[in-house]
């Protein structure tokens, strides 16, 4: 009897310790978002939503998760000390960053550790490394087809309108080797923000140069009320593209999106009625913290090597449509819409004027020049702002 007794407590004991969940080696992820400027309520998303997904994934699979936040506004000599320091600490996998000027100033600190830097947002495509990976669209994916759908159906002399930043002087350079390409448009006029005090002198230019259309890239300043209307009072046609941002309701103008409430999306409609209110770099984030769960699931955390390999091609039907991660890592196949803000209630505000007919191809270096000007252009460019990829003041988020 005494013997069964202990039989079964063994027995008993090895059956726990076999199915206990066995407790893994903690992972870390570091999570780069704008968190004291006026641009942390755009990079929001990723400052509350993705760690809350992140550790609800490591939760389901009893993984001990450390997620490290860096504030992408403090200088960037001390951005980059801090992100040197967790790196060399072992960390291999960075998300976040809510533009590019935020990536170029992470990528020699990549490149060093060899670290990836998994990005949700939008860029000029013009950057040549393979440690970081595009989830949002390149210009190649947004600002050809809105010239080329401008040129057909707003006019064809356009003002650029962009923020002091290395972004908007190649998006602007961009554009004009494409007009260059076609003789029927012309750029009038190219202004470059360095901060909100310049509005009014801009919105007074606007009126002076009387163009058909105003191209509009001063993302840091699209929500600063009076500014698009402003804009609007010259006359001329607006269209943003700042493609990562919704614009403000009460505005009329048209603006490039990646993302669509496509009510026949079956994952637009289900994550939209699981988290309220999206927009393409929440819907990206979202799909980050998926991708780092299906790489749990399949043990490709363990080196930047295999975290790259499972990235590589990956593929989803996300809420803006249809996405794959190019083979080669250079950005991402995804849809495109243009899109203009309406009054009309039965529209709920959005009328859909165009969108691809298919997931576009990324382009990394588009155009006729070759990548090794455009990384000569942007050379000087950062030369010229000191240092820096954008010399534009974007204050703090009280101001």
């Amino acid at each position: 009897m005494k013997a069964t007794v202990i039989s079964v407590l063994v027995l008993t004991v090895l059956l726990i310790a076999w199915f206990w969940p066995v407790q893994k080696e903690a992972q870390s992820v570091i999570i780069v978002a704008d968190l004291s400027s006026q641009l942390a309520e755009r990079d929001r998303h990723l400052a509350t939503d993705l760690p809350v997904w992140l550790n609800e994934a490591a939760a389901q699979a009893h993984q001990r998760l450390n997620i490290l936040f860096l504030d992408s506004h403090q200088p960037a000599g001390k951005l980059v000390e801090q992100l040197e320091t967790h790196l060399a600490s072992g960390v291999h996998i960075v998300m976040g960053c809510g533009d590019s000027a935020c990536v170029r100033t992470l990528i020699p600190a990549l490149e060093r550790h060899k670290a990836v830097l998994l990005y949700p947002a939008s860029s000029e495509g013009l950057i040549d490394s393979d440690q970081v990976v595009h989830l949002g669209p390149v210009a190649s994916q947004y600002l050809f087809p809105s010239i080329s759908w401008i040129r057909h159906n707003l006019g064809r002399n356009i003002m650029f309108i962009g923020s002091e930043s290395a972004r908007s002087h190649m998006l602007a350079r961009l554009i004009s080797g494409q007009l260059n390409a076609d003789k029927q448009l012309s750029l009038i006029d190219r202004e470059f923000m360095r901060d909100s005090s310049e509005i009014s002198s801009i919105i007074d230019k606007a009126k002076y140069y009387k163009s058909d259309v105003i191209v509009f890239d001063a993302c840091e300043w699209i929500a600063v009320p009076g500014f698009i209307s402003g804009l609007e009072s010259s006359g001329a046609s607006v269209f943003s593209l700042c493609i990562d941002q919704r614009p403000a309701d009460e505005s009329s103008l048209y603006y490039v999106s990646g993302y669509y409430d496509n009510r026949h999306n079956p994952e637009n409609v289900r994550l939209k009625s699981l988290l309220g209110e999206l927009n393409p770099v929440r819907i990206n984030s979202h799909w980050m913290a998926q991708l780092w769960q299906q790489a749990l699931d399949s043990d490709h955390l363990n080196s930047s090597r295999q975290w790259k390999e499972h990235l590589r091609s990956s593929n989803a039907l996300i809420a803006s449509g249809p996405a794959q991660i190019d083979q080669h890592l250079e950005g991402t196949w995804r849809p495109v819409y243009i899109i203009k803000k309406s009054s009309d209630r039965l529209t709920d505000g959005e009328v859909l004027m165009w969108m691809s007919d298919q997931p576009l191809r990324p382009v990394m270096f588009p155009g006729l020049e070759a990548p090794s000007d455009w990384l000569h252009f942007l050379t000087i460019y950062w030369r010229n702002a000191g240092g820096e990829w954008r010399s534009a003041i974007t204050g703090s988020s009280s101001s």
